[in-house]
């Protein structure tokens, strides 16, 4: 069960994208875009499972406090920089591109907590800002 993906705690809550190269902004001018990007959550956008934190209050109802952005989950380096991307990248705003979050996850509850309380960009807009649609 759960693969394990093995990307260490970041050393800090806030991530720099200075020299961050945008993907869209390397294509051509008129390359398509997709209008739906969707990701899965866990080992997907962060990292570790939430089914895997056994050890935090109210595991079983998924209830208060449950994880905290950042210090029990993480992002995952390349999905912080596609969130980033999408999130502050023109082209995929002119693209109309609409972002979305799917999970098969029992911890919901959690799941959705931590949406709210990730920064995609430093000191702006939280992922659930970003996400249009979520099925979890």
């Amino acid at each position: 069960m759960g693969g394990g993906v093995l990307q260490p705690r970041p050393p800090t809550k806030e991530r720099s994208f200075e020299g961050f190269a945008s993907v869209a902004g390397s294509l051509p001018a008129g390359a398509a875009l997709p209008k739906l990007v969707v990701f899965d959550l866990d080992n997907t956008l962060w990292t570790p499972e939430l089914y895997t934190l056994r050890h935090l209050p109210n595991y079983a109802q998924a209830g208060p406090p449950g994880p905290v952005a950042g210090e029990d989950v993480w992002l995952l380096d390349g999905a912080a920089e596609a969130l980033y991307e999408l999130a502050s990248c023109e082209r995929w705003e002119a693209a109309g591109t609409t972002v979305a979050v799917a999970s098969r996850t029992n911890k919901g509850n959690w799941a959705r907590s931590l949406l709210q309380h990730f920064q995609v960009t430093p000191g702006g807009l939280s992922l659930v800002e970003l996400v249009r649609f979520q099925e979890i």
